[in-house]
């Protein structure tokens, strides 16, 4: 238990240290990013803490794509990219929205979907 007391403190500075130390200095947030690794030096679990709370930049701000500092993959931080079009919520969006126009012009020319034929007119 006593190695505990010790060993948390330690990592939750290391690990808040080598992550200021990762993150661009334009995305810290609250104060410059030299003076977050001051903090974190000089008061080693509080500063950390800190940088924890109110350092660290958002989710948002995190860009992803690409290979980050010393060769990391930044993507890590965000959900993947890549998805079928039927999970996309705003393809799924468009697709109801022409159904709906589609609909409405069908009602407005009088005729009703059973009877309209969607494909061109042969003679």
């Amino acid at each position: 238990m006593r190695f505990l007391l010790y060993a948390v403190p330690l990592v939750v500075t290391l690990y808040a240290l080598i992550d200021a130390i990762l993150i661009p200095g334009a995305l810290a947030r609250s104060l410059p990013k030299w003076l977050w690794l001051v903090l974190i030096v000089v008061v080693p679990f509080f500063g950390a803490v800190a940088w924890l709370i109110a350092g660290r930049p958002t989710r948002e701000l995190v860009p992803t794509g690409g290979v980050g500092p010393l060769g990391r993959v930044a993507a890590r931080r965000s959900a993947p990219t890549g998805s079928a079009p039927d999970d996309d919520p705003a393809f799924l969006r468009r697709l109801a929205d022409e159904e709906w126009s589609r609909k409405m012009r069908d009602r407005r020319r009088g005729a009703t979907p059973d009877t309209d034929d969607h494909g061109p007119d042969v003679p």
